[in-house]
This record gives structure tokens, sequence and C-alpha cells, in this order.
């Protein structure tokens, strides 16, 4: 099962990551999102865990601080589940423009 996981500190390493989720199971496979190539998090994460570990990890983790921050773990979901599910984005027609309004209804 996958885990996207938000909230993380720039400063957090794959090592401590895998740490702090592998004391609820085992990891399988982590992407730590990186911002530069000096290595700061862009604060993103996708952690593969078996279903039952991640359960429990999201259980004991969820919502809980880590280095002066709060962790936010969702489970991912593929974009089949989405798009069967009637998730909003795939209600869109994909015509390649967005129009954005700007405050007071007028497009940019």
């Amino acid at each position: 099962m996958k885990l996207y996981v938000t909230n993380i500190s720039p400063r957090i390493t794959e090592i401590s990551l895998r740490k702090l989720f592998g004391r609820h199971g085992t990891v399988l496979s982590i992407e730590l999102s990186r911002l530069n190539r000096a290595g700061s998090t862009s604060g993103v994460a996708v952690l593969e865990m078996e279903a039952e570990d991640a359960l429990i990890a999201i259980n004991a983790l969820n919502g809980q601080p880590s280095r002066n921050r709060r962790l936010y773990i969702t489970v991912m979901k593929e974009k089949d589940e989405l798009r069967k599910s009637g998730h909003p984005i795939f209600n869109q027609k994909n015509t390649g423009v967005r129009v954005m309004k700007a405050a007071g209804g007028s497009a940019l």
C-alpha cells in the first residue's frame, strides 16, 4: 500500500523517514521529493508498506509532530481507482487550457 505523506521537514532524510515509519512495519520503498540539488525536500514523500503495516503507521503517525511539523498521511489511490470513483479531476474536459478568475470574477 502506498502512503502519501505531507508536511515533512525540509531537512528530513530518507534514512530518518525509514526509521520513523519502520517502527510500525517494514518500509518497502520511499520516494522523497526534492526541491533542489542541495537536497532540501519539498515536504512530500510516498512510502510503500504492506497494507497491515501501513494502516498501523497511519494510526500511529498521522497528525503527530515530527521535527516541529505535524505529519499528514493518506492512502494513495491509483488513477483507475480515482476515475472509477468519479473524482472531479476526471470530470473536467482535458483541453490543456485553464481559465483562472481573478478576485471579482473577471478572467485573467
